[in-house]
């Protein structure tokens, strides 16, 4: 008798744990202390390299999802049509582009956005949604891609809450620093980085300058930030500028090949080009990465591209939610921070920061 009472209190805690366990998982039982949640989306995960980046703020009140905040920006800040506002903002302001599509009955980005974050909180669930092509099968007046929004969300309740911080009012926010814009002589290449005439055929090692298909391009010179501050911490910052040239051929050390005309005293960059046209992948020397090639003298320290050092102003700006920069005719040093070299566009990083200080305070 003993031993049927012992194994039916084994089997009714067994049944007890696995109903709590099943409990915890239903949909209005989050179990996550008060506060604001925050995640981004990693670079790796957009769709390409230079695009829409989204992020989402959930709060959690007595245990249950008051607020969902869905919202991105463009990576290409004030160059992208949306000119640095967020994406939410651009989209109110009929911007963005998909009020105007006849195609969409469902309405504008942010009217569907409001609708995805407001399922959430009604149904106070984030998970076991069915996608078809990344629109949620189980929220009929959306018929945007949202599966991102739930990703995030997942991801945000999956970490701690953001601290409490004393940067600045919550929200998003972007500045910029626009230079003169310039004007440079580049030569044409094929894919193989040898220079071409202007009918595309590869040049001999006797070319002229007269036989290089040469070409001037002019390109805006524009240094920007995009910054989010949830609970007053700073919680994202991503420094960018722009990058209006093209893919320039390099060895297989990420240098820029130049040429080698005989009659030139400035050697030309060489720029590759497909069907007769230059390559222009990059609108960003964020995006552009190591075609940017700013590692000085011997083209072997990566961190001394721009968007390593960008990186590293940014960590540093995150860590400590500020940065001591001192700027002397015009150029700039970040106290600590001595890897970061870029002394005209740490002052522009100066600036941006301060504008984004007055925006938030």
């Amino acid at each position: 008798m003993k031993k049927f009472l012992t194994i039916m209190m084994v089997l009714f805690s067994i049944i007890v744990i696995s109903a709590c366990g099943k409990e915890e998982e239903k949909p209005g039982n989050i179990n996550k202390a008060d506060g604001k949640y925050f995640a981004i989306q990693e670079v790796e995960d957009m769709a390409k390299i230079e695009d829409y980046r989204y992020w989402t703020v959930v709060t959690i009140k007595n245990k249950k999802i008051t607020d969902v905040e869905w919202n991105a920006y463009h990576t290409q800040g004030g160059l992208a049509k949306c000119e640095g506002a967020d994406k939410y903002t651009c989209s109110v302001a009929k911007k963005y582009g998909m009020e105007n599509d006849p195609n969409n009955s469902a309405g504008a980005w942010h009217t569907q956005a409001d609708k995805a974050t407001k399922w959430i909180i009604d149904n106070q669930q984030y998970s076991g949604l069915d996608f078809t092509g990344g629109v949620a099968d189980d929220i009929s007046s959306v018929t945007m891609t949202t599966e991102e929004l739930f990703v995030l969300v997942g991801k945000a309740l999956a970490s701690d809450p953001v601290e409490s911080g004393d940067f600045g009012d919550d929200g998003y926010y972007y500045a910029e620093v626009e230079g003169d814009s310039k004007t440079e002589t580049y030569a044409k290449a094929n894919e193989e980085g040898i220079p071409v005439d202007t009918e595309g055929n590869a040049l001999t090692e006797a070319y002229t300058k007269a036989e290089l298909d040469l070409m001037e391009v002019t390109f805006t010179n524009l240094t920007f930030g995009s910054f989010i501050v949830v609970n007053g911490t700073l919680v994202h910052a991503d420094f960018n500028a722009a990058y209006g040239l093209y893919d320039f051929a390099m060895n297989e050390n990420k240098a820029f090949i130049k040429t080698d005309a005989t009659d030139i005293e400035t050697q030309y960059k060489l720029v590759l080009h497909k069907d007769g046209e230059p390559v222009n992948t990059y609108k960003t020397k964020d995006g552009a990465k190591y075609n940017y090639g700013m590692r000085g003298a011997s083209f072997d320290n990566p961190d001394k591209e721009w968007f390593k050092q960008a990186e590293a102003a940014e960590t540093k700006l995150l860590t400590d939610q500020t940065l001591e920069i001192t700027v002397t005719d015009g150029n700039g040093v970040i106290d600590g921070l001595t890897s970061v070299t870029m002394a005209h566009t740490v002052a522009d990083f100066k600036t941006i920061i301060d504008e984004v200080l007055d925006l938030a305070n």
